[in-house]
């Protein structure tokens, strides 16, 4: 087992987990449960038949439920003991003498213990999957369980997915249960995400060997036992003992490494670029204009704003941003301009030409709603902006005390469940609510380039974002373009280079400017 592991994040963009023994240690649960529900069955049969007892142990569960179904592990266990009983219907009573009735006798017990126990999580796996979503991958929960979306729960990790695969939908006809590799294959289906762009994380060593066969870009094995037989390397693509123990890596460095500034390797972006048409997409608090206070006063210099008008003429340009539409056009002031409004749920070309993706228009109600309550909610907080736009609605606290915040974060996620069909995102001191679809920066800038007959290999995407929502626009760029990450220090990004701050920023797009005239000269 190697003691750390390079896992390259270009190549993905998702992450599947299996539950148990990866996010959760819910196994002594599971075993506590079919001891109280077997051995009572066992005790039951040795008595009326004569037969010995033989109980059910923790190795019972490790050599035949470990990575298996549950019926499939039942099954598995009773044939241990040389019973062999009709699998029954899922609707049989826990009492009844099949093993349906068995497993709903040991599901009935579980779900005591959940509601009696805490269930414990690994805090390495928390992380890694937080660092996952700040980087944008998409994150789904892959399990057999029924119980999947109950220990979630009492874990308090219901928020962390884009999707659960659980029993209930594991449970379809097509889709074999583990230990074969359907339900993850279904949930990548689910993201979006095809297979080989998504990475698999399982312990148990039957569930890797099956998810091999899905043609996942990656597999990781998790081994988190201090004894026994460990989970064998040729399995997986890699095994570690934590999360904690992989090196995460883009654009070919570790993220813990200094990232290149763009200034310095000028002369490699413009071999990129080459005689390549070039697209250039801007955000604008943070990249164009410093972060304010407050939102209004995040004003576009001159110089910046006629450097625009510069590049305007040299190649296609679109400002994406979290504000409203109408109101970044009103900041800039640049008429051939495409402007991406609440993070591309609102786009419009160059003097107003649509361009607009419909896959907001249905939440509209609901943000004005969600809006309406926060607004009444926090009135009395001082500091708080309740920000309503037309396709998200933000909440910026950056001048609330600190004694307030939490009332500020009780109230959105108390309106945020009120409002399913929405969920939360986060950005510089500010809480968003938007749809809850796929849809972020890196779909509006695919939607930009068909719309502007920009896509196919001739094109080079450069795209200049500070924020932790811009991850998604760096993922989409990162493959043929230039994502440029504006930070004063390093982060975990999906960019490969960084600028400083809105100086370099300016310095960076002359630059550009001055590349793209020269090669127009020339031509």
């Amino acid at each position: 087992m190697s003691n750390r592991e390079f896992l390259d994040l270009t190549e993905l963009d998702a992450v599947l987990f299996n539950l148990d023994g990866v996010i959760t240690n819910s196994v002594k649960l599971h075993v506590a449960a079919w001891q109280a529900a077997l051995n009572g069955y066992l005790k039951t049969r040795a008595a009326r038949s004569g037969e010995t007892y033989m109980p059910f142990t923790h190795r019972d569960y490790q050599r035949t439920f470990d990575g298996k179904s549950r019926y499939d592990g039942a099954t598995r266990f009773l044939a241990s003991r040389n019973i062999t009983l009709p699998l029954g219907d899922s609707n049989d009573s826990d009492d009844s003498e099949t093993v349906c009735g068995l497993c709903n006798r040991k599901n009935a017990h579980f779900k005591r213990l959940i509601e009696s126990s805490q269930v414990e999580v690994y805090p390495d796996a928390v992380a890694f999957i937080e660092t996952m979503k700040t980087l944008g991958l998409k994150i789904a929960v892959v399990s057999s369980s029924e119980d999947c979306s109950a220990i979630l729960e009492a874990a308090g990790l219901s928020d962390m997915f884009d999707f659960q695969m659980n029993g209930k939908i594991a449970a379809h006809p097509a889709l074999k249960v583990k230990p074969a590799s359907d339900i993850f294959l279904e949930a990548a289906g689910r993201l979006g995400v095809p297979a080989n762009r998504a990475a698999v994380i399982e312990d148990a060593g039957s569930g890797v060997r099956q998810v091999r066969a899905g043609e996942f870009a990656i597999v990781i094995g998790i081994d988190r036992s201090v004894a026994g037989t460990p989970l064998e390397n040729k399995d997986a693509d890699m095994v570690v003992s934590n999360l904690g123990k992989l090196r995460l890596g883009n654009c070919g460095r570790e993220l813990s490494e200094q990232m290149h500034s763009p200034l310095d390797q000028f002369d490699e972006i413009a071999g990129k670029i080459g005689t390549r048409r070039v697209a250039l997409f801007l955000d604008y608090d943070g990249t164009l204009t410093p972060i304010v206070d407050r939102p209004e006063l995040a004003l576009l210099s001159d110089r910046m704003r006629q450097l625009i008008k510069d590049l305007v003429r040299l190649c296609p340009v679109a400002i994406i941003s979290g504000r409203a539409r109408g109101n970044v056009e009103a900041m800039v002031k640049v008429d051939d301009l495409i402007y991406a409004g609440s993070h591309g749920f609102d786009i419009a070309g160059p003097h107003g030409q649509a361009i607009a993706s419909e896959t907001g228009r249905p939440f509209v109600q609901s943000i004005q709603e969600a809006g309406r309550k926060l607004q009444t909610r926090l009135n009395d907080i001082g500091g708080v902006i309740v920000e309503p736009k037309i396709f998200s609605l933000a909440v910026h606290y950056r001048l609330v005390a600190d004694d307030d915040l939490q009332i500020v974060a009780q109230a959105v996620d108390e309106v945020a469940a009120q409002h399913p069909q929405l969920r939360k995102s986060f950005g510089k001191k500010v809480t968003e609510l938007r749809p809850d679809v796929d849809w972020d920066k890196g779909k509006a800038i695919d939607t930009i380039l068909n719309s502007v007959g920009l896509e196919g290999p001739d094109v080079v995407s450069v795209f200049l974002g500070d924020d932790v929502t811009d991850n998604d626009a760096f993922r989409t760029v990162r493959h043929a373009g230039v994502p440029i990450l504006v930070a004063e220090t390093d982060r975990p990004t999906l960019a490969c280079y960084r600028l400083k701050d809105c100086d370099e920023v300016e310095a960076f797009l002359t630059a550009l400017a001055n590349l793209l005239e020269t090669r127009s000269a020339q031509t």
